[in-house]
């Protein structure tokens, strides 16, 4: 409701909901660390938060927003023990790791917009940030592709797709 009433004295068209979800900060080391860790979660609450925040602005003419994390984001986030650049070390030294953790941050995002895609929200917000990243062919390679499967989902529930990229 406050969301809802700021949004209303900005003149802010929606609100976010986000419902991204995160392995703890720097914490996929190893390939024993992604098993222990990486175990889908259950979509249930993330889409209970998106009906919420939908039943928050109904007829007050806010819109809301699912803002999703792509899967470079997610996986650079978990990968440890530094976030970020382990990532980019992780690139060069274990590229089946980060394949790994791509594709489990992937599917998540490929079952969430499957299970919100019919709920009356506005408009979808994935951000996935990578510019400066990796070079040219990681790029090609590794987010391409994935970030695609996640657009081509979200497009197919004509909504429009909002994508923020540093």
């Amino acid at each position: 409701a406050v969301a809802v009433g700021f949004a209303q004295r900005l003149g802010q068209d929606a609100i976010p909901c986000p419902i991204q979800f995160r392995l703890p900060q720097a914490s996929v080391h190893t390939h024993s660390d992604f098993e222990r860790l990486a175990v889908q979660p259950e979509l249930s609450p993330m889409v209970e938060r998106l009906r919420q925040a939908l039943a928050a602005t109904h007829g007050t003419g806010v819109g809301v927003c699912p803002c999703l994390t792509g899967p470079m984001t997610s996986s650079y986030l978990a990968a440890g023990p530094i976030a970020i650049q382990s990532f980019m070390l992780l690139i060069h030294d274990e590229p089946e790791m980060v394949e790994r953790l791509m594709d489990f941050f992937m599917e998540y995002d490929l079952r969430l917009v499957e299970a919100i895609r019919d709920l009356p929200f506005a408009f979808w917000y994935l951000g996935d940030d990578v510019t400066g990243l990796v070079g040219r062919s990681h790029l090609e390679r590794l987010w391409k592709p994935r970030q695609e499967a996640v657009i081509r989902r979200m497009q197919a529930s004509g909504k429009p797709i909002l994508m923020h990229c540093c």
